[in-house]
């Protein structure tokens, strides 16, 4: 039981983690000179989502009860889906990051673009639909 509450309390503190890199400016510089990518979405690309990856696939290794079905193919298989949904999960919310920030830093200043006209009229006028 013990290993259960040590892995959710890992889940809590990635949450924790992410919010404070989030709202923090301390990770606001960046990771290379050419200013691509910055700290706050390293982190949240590879960093957080790895630790919770691991958190969350040993909490479901802590939680099954011993059975000869573990060996099997479909448990197997379960398995794998499990892994490879986290990983997709993991590598949208980083990508989500990294495209907000190239938009607002190379997009939202453009005034000829449709992507910043959409943006800005919907700030404008309150909602998120173009003006005919």
């Amino acid at each position: 039981m013990k290993r259960i509450h040590v892995l959710l309390g890992v889940q809590s503190l990635v949450a924790i983690l992410v919010s404070i890199n989030r709202l923090g400016t301390w990770t606001l510089g960046y990771v290379l000179p050419n200013e691509f990518l910055r700290w706050v979405d390293f982190n949240n690309m590879l960093v957080l989502p790895l630790i919770s990856v691991v958190a969350s696939y040993l909490l479901k290794k802590a939680l099954e009860y011993d059975s000869p079905q573990r060996e099997s193919r479909p448990h197997i298989a379960w398995n794998l889906v499990f892994i490879v949904g986290l990983y997709l999960l993991a590598a949208s919310y980083g990508d989500h990051e990294v495209t907000n920030y190239l938009h607002q830093r190379f997009c939202a200043t453009d005034t000829t673009s449709v992507l910043s006209y959409s943006t800005m009229m919907s700030s404008v006028t309150g909602s998120s639909s173009q003006a005919s």
